[in-house]
């Protein structure tokens, strides 16, 4: 059984390479994720931490 951060960063790749995620246009937040797997913000943040690591996005500093 996957865990919910697995879970989360398998659909955000495949929204990402599915084309419903646009470039240069942001990801939902955090908080909205949360809310969608209903589980903590934490664990929304690490699964960004992995897709950002296998640099499908990036971080922009001080863009909300």
């Amino acid at each position: 059984m996957k865990d919910i951060y697995q879970i989360i960063t398998e659909d955000l790749e495949e929204n990402i390479r599915l084309g419903r995620y646009k470039g240069r246009k942001k990801l939902p937040s955090i908080r909205a994720l949360s809310q969608t797997y209903h589980c903590s913000q934490s664990t929304v943040v690490k699964a960004y931490e992995i897709v950002k690591s296998k640099h499908l996005v990036y971080s922009v500093p001080q863009s909300g």
